[in-house]
């Protein structure tokens, strides 16, 4: 059969549209993965503050209240303690103080007198790190760590024992 004049109708793309798709897909990407990176430093740098403002708190309330407070860490959470008829209780009156979980991948590295301590998954019964009603801090390393991105924060007591009245 001959061929008409009429050219013949293809459906698909041609290649160069695909490789320009795909070139354009690439330098996309290319901005939005510094950015991810960024915003997951950011996270865990609110996360660093916001648990160095808690144990504060709780070494400030340890003093008023003449009572043990603690910190319990697990491997992606922490969770606050106060020393009740000689049994360490979660604490629950206060929204800030509970149980509080890191955004995933993120996790807990923690030295206690220079010694590190394997961190559990499940819920713990008391604390490691103890803020005693004198003032007194455990002496601590706490590292908040993000592996997929490389990322690291730490809180120390001897960070904290120097701003001592900075609440």
């Amino acid at each position: 059969m001959p061929m008409s004049s009429q050219a013949v109708k293809r459906s698909g793309f041609t290649l160069i549209e695909l490789v320009l798709v795909l070139s354009l897909l690439a330098v996309m990407l290319s901005y939005a993965l510094p950015q991810n990176t960024a915003l997951d430093g950011r996270r865990l740098q609110k996360e660093q503050q916001r648990l160095s403002y808690l144990i504060s708190y709780a070494k400030q309330q340890a003093l008023q209240e003449m009572h043990y407070f603690g910190l319990g860490i697990m491997q992606d959470s922490y969770v606050f303690f106060r020393l009740e008829d000689n049994q360490w209780k979660t604490l629950q009156r206060s929204k800030l103080m509970k149980r509080h979980q890191l955004t995933s991948p993120a996790h807990f590295k923690l030295l206690l007198e220079g010694r590190q301590i394997v961190l559990l998954k499940e819920d713990i019964t008391q604390p490691h790190i103890f803020f005693s009603s004198d003032g007194q801090l455990s002496s601590f390393k706490l590292s908040l760590i993000n592996p997929q991105q490389g990322l690291e924060r730490e809180i120390n007591s001897k960070d904290l024992r120097r701003h001592r009245g900075m609440l």
